[in-house]
């Protein structure tokens, strides 16, 4: 049932050994791109500075091709 993915930032994940070894992007769309679904990678969350706090559980928009997440219902009541 998954609609959508937003994938965080990655530090120090480049690949070891280019072309040997793949690189996230590689591997993210080889895992997600048979999803057909809209898929936003880079995103400022997680371990990372000046990050983004994603609640979980409400209704949220993402479009992938504008690079936006946009929360459609209150955090907290």
């Amino acid at each position: 049932d998954v609609r959508g993915i937003v994938f965080g930032k990655c530090s120090e994940c480049e690949a070891e050994e280019p072309p040997k070894s793949f690189t996230v992007q590689e591997v993210l769309h080889q895992h997600f791109s048979v999803l057909d679904v809209p898929v936003l990678v880079g995103s400022a969350f997680g371990h990372v500075e000046n990050k983004w706090t994603i609640p979980i559980g409400i209704k949220a928009e993402l479009n992938a091709s504008a690079g936006t997440l946009r929360l459609l219902e209150a955090a907290v009541q």
